[in-house]
């Protein structure tokens, strides 16, 4: 793909920019070579919950997948949403430069992202503001195709970022002015804490997450064994003995949550004080 080709043909998406067009205009660019499949562009912000901008899954694959991703709110586990929404980062990165040492272990990435096949996965993250970013995704339609995606949007990244930046901007613009979405994660920042100390609350974070127990001692600064001491009394507490069961009694308790609260998500499962 020749560089004059590829500038010629920016014509199109740069046509659509601030209509509909845009995002399969950009899609059908990158991919008139055959090298990726699944392309997948959300909006996140903090004043409502993620937008799907653009897909191609079927319908009964975005249900139960795409739609779950957004509704359940196993969207804060995702490492590409922790890395640029929570952690700022911006740019082109697949899942091996954002995801903790575990996530692959993890019930998020069993259940999501390999029965959706999105282990090449790259993503180009874009900031909007301090409480938005959006994120254009897509997945090599193999591995022997990887080297090729990866160079597509490499070269192309630096008049990508640019056009999805003022792409987004203009959507969040037609957005009505609101309260800020706390949702998900007001309720992950609050999960627990009624019951767990501030540690045992971070430690329990960084597990959801997909950390493992070394590097959750890397990032508290902590001795391993002391993580483990930690894990084990919150498991204790929480009454659960499995990394699984952490992740659905975070899952089935931020589905209940309401937002407009700052308490824990899991007392809605504890009896009333007399």
């Amino acid at each position: 793909m020749s560089k004059q080709y590829v500038i010629s043909d920016l014509a199109a998406p740069i046509d659509a920019l601030y209509s509909d067009g845009f995002f399969p205009s950009l899609v059908n660019l990158l991919d008139r070579d055959g090298a990726f499949t699944d392309p997948l562009i959300i909006l996140y912000s903090s004043s409502k919950p993620p937008q799907i901008l653009f897909h191609r899954y079927d319908k009964a694959d975005y249900k139960r997948h795409i739609k779950a991703y957004v509704e359940t709110g196993i969207y804060c586990l995702d490492p590409f949403f922790q890395a640029s929404f929570i952690g700022g980062r911006e740019g082109l990165v697949s899942l091996d430069d954002v995801a903790p040492d575990h996530f692959r272990d993890t019930e998020f990435y069993l259940k999501y992202y390999e029965s959706l096949k999105l282990e090449g996965e790259l993503t180009l993250m874009v900031s909007l503001s301090p409480r938005a970013c959006l994120h254009l995704s897509l997945a090599p339609k193999n591995q022997k195709k990887f080297p090729q995606a990866h160079s597509i949007l490499r070269n192309l990244q630096s008049v990508l970022s640019p056009l999805l930046k003022q792409q987004g901007n203009y959507l969040l613009q037609k957005e009505p002015k609101q309260a800020l979405y706390h949702g998900i994660q007001q309720a992950m920042l609050h999960f627990g804490k009624s019951l767990l100390t501030a540690r045992e609350q971070e430690v329990v974070q960084l597990i959801l997450q997909g950390h493992s127990s070394q590097s959750v001692a890397n990032r508290l600064n902590v001795a391993i064994s002391t993580v483990k001491t930690h894990r084990k009394s919150a498991y204790q507490k929480l009454d659960i003995s499995t990394q699984s069961e952490l992740f659905y009694l975070f899952l089935d308790s931020v589905s209940l949550y309401e937002a407009s609260t700052e308490n824990d998500p899991l007392l809605q499962y504890q009896p009333p004080q007399a």
